[in-house]
C-alpha cells in the first residue's frame, strides 16, 4: 500500500512539473497593425477587434529570441541593438499582413507572441541574420561585446 501511495505521488509530481514547463497561449491575432519597434524583440502593435483600452499601442515581445541591449555598457552591443531594431521596423513596415501567433505572457507578465510578417517568422529572420539568438530559461544573455 505504501509503495502505491509513493508511486501515485511521484506520478502527480511529474505531471505537475511537466505542466509547469509549458506556457499557456491564447491563440492568434490576425491582421495586427505595426506601430513602432522599441528594440529588436519588443514592438508596439494595434490589435484589431479589441477594445482600444487593451488593443491600442500594445507592447509585444517577440517570442523565443534574445537580442542585443540598447542600454548596454558596450558600444558594439548598442550598435547591434540599433541594427536589430531597424531590421524589425523595416520588416514590419513593409509587411502587408502581420499575424501574432501563440500569444501569451512571459514570466514577467509581458505579452509575447510569434510575429509573422508576410508569412515569415520575424524571429527566424533575425536569427538567420545573426542579430538574435534563441532564448532559453537557463541562459538569456549572450555576450554581444565579444
Amino acid at each position: 500500500m505504501r509503495s502505491v501511495i509513493v508511486l501515485v505521488l511521484i506520478v502527480q509530481l511529474l505531471a505537475m512539473t511537466a505542466h509547469a514547463g509549458t506556457s499557456k497561449t491564447y491563440g492568434s491575432i490576425y491582421n495586427a497593425e505595426y506601430v513602432a519597434a522599441i528594440d529588436g524583440n519588443t514592438i508596439i502593435m494595434n490589435l484589431p477587434g479589441m477594445h482600444p483600452l487593451i488593443g491600442k499601442q500594445v507592447e509585444v515581445r517577440i517570442r523565443g529570441i534574445d537580442v542585443p541591449n540598447l542600454n548596454s555598457h558596450c558600444e558594439q552591443e548598442r550598435t547591434l541593438a540599433k541594427k536589430a531594431r531597424d531590421i524589425v521596423a523595416s520588416l514590419l513596415l513593409k509587411a502587408r499582413v502581420i499575424h501574432l501567433e501563440n500569444v501569451g505572457r512571459d514570466l514577467r507578465f509581458r505579452v509575447t507572441a510569434t510575429v509573422i510578417a508576410d508569412g515569415k517568422d520575424v524571429s527566424d529572420v533575425l536569427i538567420k541574420i545573426g542579430i538574435a539568438t534563441l532564448t532559453s530559461q537557463t541562459r538569456m544573455n549572450t555576450d554581444w561585446c565579444r
